[in-house]
C-alpha cells in the first residue's frame, strides 16, 4: 500500500464491505511511513478507564479488539492485585535497607539483621556471665553443666581455677563458711580459705550435790537429820558428735 496519512476518518476502498478490515501490513505501513495530523488520535478525557474503553492487538497476522476489561481478566492470573492479591511465585528484592517501616525488606536484609542482633545478644551475655571460680550452693546432687562440686579435686586443666585456688579446688562437703575476717579483727590471723577446726568458748559449770557419805561440811537440819553437801563433783556427759545450729545440706559448686 503507497504511503498515505492517517486522518480522522480515513478508510479503504474496500470499505464498507463486510469483509473490510485493517491487517497488520496496513498498520505496519502507516506507522512507518504516515504523518499524523492534529486530530487522528483522539485523547482519552477521563483519568479512569471505562469498560468500554478497547485496544488493537496483533494475533497470528490479524488485528484484534480488546476492551480493557477483558484485557484485566487475561491478566488477573498473571499480575497480583494491587489489594487482596494472591502470589505464588518468588518475589525477587534487593538486600537494601528498607526506606520506610511499610516498604518491603529482603532475605538478605532480614538475616542479616538477625545475625547483628544475636551477636549483640551473645556479646552482653558474655559480659554478664558467672566469672569463672564463683562458688554458689546448689540444690541439686550433680552439678550443671560447666560447674563442679567443691569437693577437693585437682583444678588441672583450667588456668581460670588453677589461678584462684591453686592445684586442687577446696572442700566444703559437710563445712560451714564464715566470712573471711580480711583485717576486720573479728577472727584474727587466717587466710582465705583456710581450714578451722571447731571449738567452743571457755565457760564453766557449778555443780552442787546432797548426799549422805564422806561428808566434807556437816550441815545440821531442822529436823535433826545430817546432811553431807559436796562441791567439784563432775556433771554427766551429754550432745552429740559435734556443736552445730539447725541447718540444710546443699552442695558447694564452682564456676569452671
Amino acid at each position: 500500500m503507497p504511503a498515505q496519512q492517517i486522518q480522522k476518518g480515513t478508510t479503504y476502498a474496500d470499505f464498507p464491505a463486510a469483509n473490510s478490515q485493517v491487517t497488520a501490513g496496513n498498520l505496519n505501513d502507516h506507522v512507518d511511513q504516515a504523518v499524523l495530523l492534529p486530530g487522528a488520535i483522539s485523547a482519552q478525557n477521563s483519568s479512569t478507564p471505562q469498560v468500554g474503553d478497547f485496544v488493537i492487538a496483533e494475533r497470528t497476522g490479524s488485528l484484534f479488539k480488546y476492551t480493557l476489561e477483558s484485557i484485566r481478566t487475561l491478566f488477573s492470573a498473571v499480575f497480583v492485585q494491587l489489594t487482596g492479591g494472591t502470589m505464588t511465585g518468588a518475589l525477587i528484592l534487593n538486600n537494601s535497607t528498607p526506606a520506610t517501616s511499610a516498604t518491603a525488606a529482603s532475605k538478605g536484609y532480614v538475616d542479616s539483621t538477625a545475625a547483628s542482633a544475636a551477636a549483640s545478644a551473645a556479646a552482653s551475655a558474655v559480659a554478664l556471665r558467672v566469672p569463672s571460680g564463683t562458688i554458689v550452693m546448689w540444690g541439686g546432687g550433680v552439678p550443671p553443666s560447666g560447674w563442679l562440686e567443691c569437693n577437693g579435686q585437682s583444678t588441672t586443666g583450667s588456668a581460670a581455677l588453677i589461678a584462684i585456688y591453686g592445684t586442687n579446688l577446696p572442700d566444703l562437703r559437710g563445712e560451714f563458711i564464715r566470712g573471711w575476717d580480711n583485717g576486720k579483727g573479728v577472727d584474727p590471723g587466717r587466710n582465705v580459705r583456710s581450714l578451722q577446726g571447731q571449738d567452743i568458748q571457755p565457760h564453766t559449770h557449778l555443780s552442787n550435790c546432797i548426799g549422805f557419805a564422806n561428808p566434807r561440811i556437816n550441815w545440821q537440819g531442822t529436823e535433826g537429820l545430817a546432811y553431807n553437801i559436796y562441791n567439784n563433783t563432775q556433771t554427766g556427759s551429754a550432745g552429740g558428735t559435734e556443736t552445730r545450729p539447725r541447718n540444710v545440706a546443699l552442695m558447694f559448686i564452682v564456676k569452671t
